[in-house]
C-alpha cells in the first residue's frame, strides 16, 4: 500500500490503460523535456470540504496529468487531445464501477475526476508541447 496521496494516484492512474499501453513511466513532478513523457503534479489546494466532529472530514486532492508530445503537425496534436478525451472517459468509467485509488490507512477514496479536457499548457521553441488536464480525488479522513 503507497503511503501518500500522490503514490497512490501514480500506482492508480498507471492502470489507465492508455499508459499501460505506451509502456513510459508515470513521473511525478517531472518531465522529461523529449516527447512522450508523462508525468503527475499535485496542484496548490488541498483542502477539507466538509469537516465532521471527530476531527476527520471530506477532502479534496487536486493534480493535473502532464504529458509532453510532439506538436509538429495537426496529427499529433489531434491524438494527444483524443489521448485526454479517453483518460477522462476512463475515469467516469471508474467512477461508475467504484473502482478508486487504494490510499493509506485512515483515508478513503470517494472520486476521482478530470476537470475538463486537456489544454495546450506550454508550446516551447521546440517540436515538443507540454499538455495538461487538471483532475482532483475527492476522499474521507476518518480522524485527523
Amino acid at each position: 500500500m503507497a503511503e501518500t496521496i500522490i503514490e497512490s494516484l501514480r500506482d492508480y492512474i498507471q492502470t489507465c490503460p492508455l499508459f499501460a499501453a505506451l509502456g513510459y513511466p508515470l513521473n511525478v513532478n517531472w518531465l522529461d523535456p523529449m516527447a512522450k513523457s508523462y508525468g503527475i503534479f499535485p496542484l496548490p489546494g488541498d483542502r477539507m470540504i466538509e469537516p465532521y466532529l471527530n476531527g476527520g472530514g471530506m477532502c479534496e486532492f487536486p493534480f493535473a496529468i502532464q504529458v509532453n508530445e510532439s506538436n509538429l503537425d495537426d496529427i499529433a496534436r489531434l491524438e494527444t487531445q483524443g489521448f485526454f478525451e479517453k483518460l477522462g472517459d476512463w475515469l467516469e468509467d471508474q467512477n461508475r464501477a467504484e473502482n478508486y485509488p487504494i490510499l493509506s490507512a485512515k483515508l478513503r477514496a470517494f472520486q476521482i475526476e478530470s476537470l475538463g479536457q486537456g489544454y495546450l499548457l506550454d508550446q516551447g521553441d521546440s517540436d515538443v508541447s507540454t499538455y495538461e488536464v487538471p483532475c482532483k480525488l475527492t476522499y474521507e479522513r476518518t480522524e485527523k
